[in-house]
């Protein structure tokens, strides 16, 4: 996967960082997917809310593997089905030290070792470029509707909101729809890169990348109260594209995300 390149001085203001991952098929007898999350929820996840540039993060679980066996069935559709988004007011946070000194080593990964030598992760940090007022006020959201497009350079920010747009329109009349949010790449990185972010050596073992992969360039969230159809998204679109259906599996810290 390759992405912008590397101008931090871009990597500001407000906006999400959006983390998806998957236990490595290799790591699979090794790792179960109850103690990934065990981390994110008891270990990971309050440490990022406890710092100073990051206060609330919402921990997701692809709806299609939701109650399955997500190693057999995500390769299938979600190759990275556990999504963690922590809402930023300025994302330059995550280029600095407090950020960078996270710890992303624990005792419940085999030999004490880091999450990456276990787990596949993608890393995406995206600014937030619009937002609709709450359909249902002070309604909570139980699920999102991810979709990610990759237009090709020569197609305008204009054509791209009006094919947003047009799809927040046609959402809207679902009578479980809440909001949608708007996102544009600004940086993306896989486990060989934030290795290196994070001064660790390269891995040893077998975690593989698809560095075929392009990440999204532009991303919506779709809210919803209710589980909404896939399809409930048109699927003409002349870009890339990828619809994700997510299922709120955990709320720390503030728990807010943009509601200002």
């Amino acid at each position: 996967m390759s992405a912008p390149p590397p101008n931090q001085e871009a990597v500001k203001g407000p906006g999400i960082l959006f983390v998806r991952s998957r236990i490595a098929p290799a790591n699979k007898d090794i790792l179960s997917p109850s103690t990934l999350l065990h981390w994110y929820d008891k270990i990971h996840i309050p440490d990022v809310v406890s710092t100073s540039g990051i206060k609330s993060a919402f921990r997701f679980i692809d709806t299609a593997i939701d109650g399955a066996d997500a190693e057999k069935v995500a390769p299938k559709t979600n190759t990275k089905p556990y999504l963690a988004m922590y809402p930023m007011q300025d994302l330059a946070f995550t280029n600095g030290d407090e950020f960078r000194g996270i710890s992303v080593k624990s005792d419940v990964f085999p030999g004490g070792g880091a999450v990456y030598d276990f787990v596949e992760l993608e890393v995406w940090k995206g600014g937030i470029v619009g937002k609709t007022e709450k359909k249902h006020g002070a309604a909570k959201p139980k699920f999102i509707l991810s979709v990610g497009i990759r237009p090709g350079t020569d197609v305008t920010e204009e054509k791209i909101e009006d094919f947003f747009d047009k799809q927040i329109t046609a959402l809207a009349t679902n009578q479980d729809y809440i909001r949608s949010l708007r996102f544009k790449l600004l940086f993306a990185r896989t486990n060989a890169q934030s290795r290196a972010f994070k001064g660790l050596p390269p891995a040893t073992n077998a975690v593989e990348e698809d560095a075929t992969k392009e990440p999204s360039t532009w991303l919506a969230v779709h809210e919803f109260a209710e589980m909404p159809a896939k399809d409930v998204v048109d699927g003409g679109c002349e870009w890339e594209k990828e619809v994700l259906v997510w299922r709120l599996d955990a709320v720390h810290g503030e728990g807010k995300f943009f509601d200002e």
